[in-house]
């Protein structure tokens, strides 16, 4: 998915809203973009003292054009419209409440970027919510972290390696699991079991 494909891909994986969502936030975006570059060159203009054209207004004796209170009443003009632009659009939408990044723990060897981090600073509230819980692969993945924190997948690679060589099966290829493994499992199960239906009825309500 990148910016080509992502309204295509928003309308055909998630609900209508979050399409129409995503156009709102696209235009504030924009809109925010634009008042950045009007600052930006009104801000250019006050610098070199330069007139913007907007700012150019009718007098009675076209001679008081070049007096200087004039000029000094553009320049109050320009230094408002800066002043409007700057505090009625860009810090008006300043977030009042930001999340500390470092609630984030990466435990995988793959870095994050920002965005990322920013996303999962800020939870589910702040991603996409899918139509359909995958289930399957959410087992899977707990299944692989179960693998990887014991010695089962030590295990498992050491009986392919026997395969592999020996071009057999050993005959210790069943692993029984101890009693902490066994709570841990436990444990995981009923967390998967309670993330699940959390998720569903997150999604419910959202859709």
């Amino acid at each position: 998915m990148n910016i080509d494909n992502v309204e295509l891909y928003l309308r055909e994986n998630h609900h209508h809203r979050i399409l129409l969502n995503y156009h709102i936030v696209k235009k504030f975006y924009l809109r925010v973009a634009l008042v950045q570059l009007d600052i930006r060159f009104l801000k250019s203009c006050r610098t070199k003292d330069i007139i913007p054209k907007f700012l150019w207004f009718k007098t009675a004796n076209r001679n008081l054009t070049a007096s200087p209170a004039y000029k000094n009443s553009q320049r109050r003009l320009l230094k408002q419209d800066i002043k409007e632009k700057l505090y009625g659009h860009l810090l008006r939408t300043a977030p009042k409440h930001t999340v500390d990044p470092a609630v984030v723990t990466n435990l995988s060897t793959r870095i994050l970027s920002n965005d990322e981090i920013d996303c999962l600073a800020n939870g589910l509230d702040y991603g996409l919510v899918p139509k359909r819980f995958d289930e399957m692969n959410a087992v899977g993945n707990i299944e692989q972290f179960f693998h990887r924190v014991t010695d089962i997948y030590q295990h498992h690679k050491k009986c392919m390696k026997d395969l592999r060589d020996n071009d057999k099966i050993i005959p210790n290829d069943i692993r029984v699991l101890n009693i902490n493994e066994m709570i841990l499992a436990s444990h995981l199960r009923s967390l998967t079991d309670t993330f699940r239906h959390q998720a569903d009825r997150y999604r419910q309500k959202q859709y």
